[in-house]
């Protein structure tokens, strides 16, 4: 079940940038050519849209196999495999607790946008509808955030870094 959901994040991002691609591609050749560039104004707006559901539908992916950035300064010269697997969840602790914050200020942030009933500019769909992808893009990092520090505990790997796994 876990590839399938994946398989369809990665399906649903590939879909959303080719619309995005061709959004802004029939966006860009009404404006160089001068022909019906008032029919497109939504184009711009539905592109904006679309790359934030992206950006945070591909956070997702990235906290899934543990490539989000890191600084290794501090703990890259730690030799002790147990001081770096306790920096590491720290590290994720402190993330786990940021995650948790922004989960909670998008629902509400969600449900403020609901309750105001504000709408898209060009569109007029309901903003919500791109807020939305706050707290779906943090509950999938939170989610694969934990999976992937308790395998690293259970496994005792939580000093390894994606590259040196591979």
């Amino acid at each position: 079940m876990k590839k399938q959901s994946i398989g369809i994040v990665q399906w649903l991002i590939m879909i959303l940038f080719t619309v995005m691609c061709v959004l802004i591609l029939v966006m860009t050749v009404s404006r160089i050519t001068g022909l019906a560039v008032d029919r497109f104004l939504w184009a711009e707006e539905a592109s904006r849209y679309l790359m934030i559901w992206m950006s945070f539908l591909a956070a997702i992916l990235a906290a899934r196999s543990n490539s989000h950035f890191r600084m290794t300064a501090l703990t890259g010269g730690i030799r002790s495999p147990a001081v770096r697997r306790a920096l590491g969840a720290l590290a994720a602790l402190c993330s786990v607790a940021i995650m948790v914050v922004v989960l909670y200020y998008g629902y509400h942030l969600i449900l403020r946008q609901i309750r105001s009933g504000q709408s898209s500019p060009v569109m007029l769909i309901p903003m919500w509808t791109t807020y939305l992808a706050i707290p779906v893009g943090f509950a999938g990092m939170l989610m694969w955030t934990v999976v992937n520090e308790v395998r690293a505990f259970r496994s005792g790997a939580a000093d390894k870094t994606t590259e040196e796994k591979q």
